[in-house]
């Protein structure tokens, strides 16, 4: 992860903390997902 991206994880994850999200729990944030072709996973229901 480069220094860019690193600042702005810190920026998003204190946005989504203000807005009672808990980044950590994985029934709350979904990552985005790489398949092996390089296309990207649908979205799942939420």
């Amino acid at each position: 992860m480069n220094k860019n991206e690193a600042f702005s994880r810190v920026l998003i994850d204190a946005m989504l903390a203000a807005q009672r999200w808990t980044v950590s729990d994985p029934n709350a944030v979904r990552f985005e997902v790489v398949m092996p072709d390089a296309t990207r996973a649908p979205p799942g229901p939420p």
